[in-house]
């Protein structure tokens, strides 16, 4: 009895472990800014030990690279993946394959009764912390950060929107507000050594008044 609950703890944590490995990008998402600035690295890198390829070159490659892997995956996973559907076990999203260098985060402006805009929200901001328990809860992070990727335009103007007129009605002096994301790409440890500060980029700019529905 020891030797088969032993096999099956054995089944089981290399079955979890595989199931953990990151899945690599598909076609489709190669064409994502991540992965454009992860091929960039990886030519660059092959120049410096002189293997010099086109960029269409080094994205045929990764491709290829990506569809064996993913070939590979499938063939090692098919023994567990039954039980890993019985036991609820498998997990529904891939982590993370890619960095995201331009990554954005969310902003919410007030207007005030003399025109000035002032900051109310910043994300992860200690200063600019309206409602900062709300905005950090774990499913509201989740459903940011695929706008932090600058993806589903659509849901986030309705997220925009609500999270707009919830601040007009928490201060009734203010005129209107303002929701974006602020881009602010990562910067080399050579460049914060030197305090430098990245230039951010304002995207998704939506205006609301009390008048918006």
């Amino acid at each position: 009895m020891d030797k088969l609950r032993a096999l099956f703890v054995l089944f089981h944590l290399v079955g979890i472990t595989l199931l953990s490995l990151p899945s690599p990008g598909k076609a489709q998402d190669l064409d994502a800014p991540e992965a454009a600035a992860l091929l960039a690295d990886l030519r660059a890198l092959g120049a410096r030990i002189g293997v010099e390829r086109s960029a269409a070159e080094v994205k045929a490659i990764a491709l290829g690279v990506s569809e064996r892997v993913r070939a590979a995956r499938a063939t090692l996973l098919a023994p567990f993946n039954p039980y890993a559907r019985l036991t609820g076990a498998k997990q529904g999203w891939s982590m993370f394959w890619a960095i995201n260098h331009r990554p954005a985060r969310l902003v919410i402006e007030l207007e005030g009764p003399d025109g000035v805009w002032t900051p109310l929200y910043v994300a992860r901001s200690d200063v600019y912390a309206w409602r900062r328990r709300e905005m950090d809860q774990e499913r509201v992070r989740g459903l940011v950060n695929q706008y932090s990727h600058l993806r589903d335009r659509r849901s986030y103007r309705a997220f925009a929107a609500f999270i707009a007129q919830r601040a007009l009605a928490e201060h009734p002096e203010a005129q209107r507000a303002r929701v974006l994301m602020e881009e602010r790409p990562s910067l080399s440890p050579e460049a914060l050594r030197a305090g430098k500060t990245p230039p951010s980029k304002r995207r998704w700019e939506e205006l609301y008044s009390r008048e918006t529905p």
